[in-house]
């Protein structure tokens, strides 16, 4: 997925609602939400994680936070820029994910794709 010419990208951070189990929402995921969203969609690929606690042995200045059980992210994968996936595939994600009770969405952060050994979107990142 990091080698395909994707046009956009979004990561999305859910914190799963208290009553719903991770299996719950994996299965609802995998099994109906995905499945059902994708086809003809934007997204080509999603990519879902779960935190993992931080070893003991982990360098000092890392901070002790502890990870929540209830987290997941979601990597979109976009044959479009996400402003063009945004409404049809992130926000009705969101709303699906949101109406059924399974988790709230804390963060959706779109990147767009470089163009290695140029300066392009180089005069997008500060202000003057």
């Amino acid at each position: 997925a990091l080698d395909h010419p994707y046009r956009g990208f979004v990561s999305v951070f859910i914190d799963r609602a208290e009553d719903v189990s991770n299996e719950a929402l994996w299965e609802w995921l995998r099994a109906e939400h995905l499945p059902a969203l994708l086809p003809g969609s934007d997204a080509d690929l999603v990519a879902a994680f779960t935190p993992i606690a931080l070893e003991v042995d982990a360098p000092g200045d890392v901070p002790r936070e502890a990870a929540s059980d209830r987290r997941t992210l979601l990597l979109w994968f976009l044959n479009t820029p996400p402003e063009v996936a945004w409404e049809p595939v992130i926000a009705e994600h969101r709303r699906l994910l949101e109406e059924k009770g399974f988790g709230t969405v804390i963060a959706a952060l779109p990147f767009i794709p470089t163009i290695p050994g140029t300066d392009t979107y180089t005069d997008k990142l500060w202000t003057d």
